[in-house]
């Protein structure tokens, strides 16, 4: 890559690849495979962003956008009816992902998050900003997840 600056202006070569890079798609609503990609831990605003790849997009789709979900944290000013709802979404998705908890603290482990997966997840396409998405539907906890999730589900490689 080379820069380069006359009386016309300044040119940047990008390379020849420039061309070929083209928008992601968002897959049509359906149940995925998927995967946790990567883990963003923002303590400030007490977010986790997590990048979540799916597996088995449809044929003809070479570059399937990731989904984008965001943990929300409690806050110290969260009433309690917020702070439920925080606790019930981040359980649901631990359940879902099949990631460690426990009820006492500490509860869970970011460390743990990185290569879990799902299996059939319903995955809507919806929109942020104008742009098209895919998001996850958490399905409700099962009656007997009183204690957390167990056992382990990590893909390897």
């Amino acid at each position: 890559m080379t820069d380069e600056t006359n009386q016309e202006g300044m040119f940047i070569e990008w390379g020849d690849d420039f061309g070929e890079i083209k928008e992601a798609v968002c897959v049509q609503t359906g149940a995925y495979d998927l995967t946790i990609a990567k883990v963003t831990p923002n303590f400030e605003t007490r977010n986790i962003g997590v990048l979540i790849r799916i597996d088995d997009p449809p044929a003809g789709i070479d570059d399937v956008s990731p989904i984008f979900h965001n943990v929300s944290l409690p806050k110290d000013d969260d009433d309690a009816e917020k702070r439920r709802t925080k606790g019930l979404f981040t359980k649901r998705f631990l359940h879902l992902f099949q990631i460690p908890y426990q009820a006492k603290p500490p509860n869970f482990n970011l460390n743990d998050f990185l290569g879990h997966s799902a299996s059939k997840v319903t995955v809507e396409l919806g929109s942020y900003k104008k742009r098209p998405t895919n998001n996850i539907v958490l399905p409700e906890l099962p009656d007997e997840d009183a204690a957390g999730y167990g056992g382990s589900k990590r893909k390897r490689g």
